[in-house]
């Protein structure tokens, strides 16, 4: 047998020098997992837990049920969000509301925001350069302009923790419902305005 051989000519045992291997990395656990809760365990219903708010939610559902984040956002969470510097996402939010929540790879939280500020702002601006005349509309000028600057500030706010690794503090679906109930006071409150005058 030759000094060099890989392998035992008679019995086939390998002659080969062992190399040291690290030892495997177990595998991730999966994001969908049964829950614990014992109503639906009986019910055999598998769940997956939302990132953003923690809520546990069905199979069948394709969005978390309260706060509206997509089912996929689960097999995206390896993909590490931009490192920006919360300074920085600070200062691109006091520019306009959303652009810091753009800057930290949240696009779609800081549209949101940009569309409700857009909005809050809008209208209390046109009630101003439209001269509020009565109770009611100076009403909606006070209400929609603290909204604007409430928002403006909590965005930057929003936007600086995000850039340090915290989440949202106002969910888009909660953004959604305020922008439902503006809208339908502003109608309440134009439909009044329009009927006191009227009536005098």
């Amino acid at each position: 047998m030759s000094a060099d051989a890989d392998w035992c000519g008679q019995c086939f045992t390998s002659l080969r020098p062992k190399i040291d291997t690290p030892p495997e990395t177990p595998p991730a656990p999966s994001p969908v997992r049964v829950t614990a809760d014992p109503s639906a365990m009986e019910a055999g219903t598998a769940m997956w837990t939302c990132p953003t708010c923690g809520e546990e939610n069905g199979l069948d559902l394709d969005a978390c049920a309260v706060c509206g984040t997509s089912f996929a956002t689960l097999f995206r969470q390896d993909e590490r969000p931009p490192a920006v510097d919360p300074r920085f996402a600070l200062s691109r939010s006091l520019i306009f509301p959303g652009l810091g929540h753009r800057a930290v790879g949240r696009g779609a939280d800081g549209l949101a925001r940009a569309v409700l500020f857009l909005y809050t702002f809008g209208t209390a601006l046109l009630i101003l350069i439209s001269g509020p005349s009565s109770g009611p509309v100076v009403g909606l000028l006070v209400l929609y302009g603290s909204l604007a600057v409430a928002l403006y500030v909590l965005t930057a706010l929003e936007a600086y923790q995000m850039a340090q690794g915290g989440g949202p503090i106002v969910s888009s679906r909660v953004l959604l419902w305020g922008v439902v109930g503006l809208v339908v006071l502003s109608v309440l409150m134009a439909a009044f305005t329009i009927l006191s005058a009227a009536k005098s």
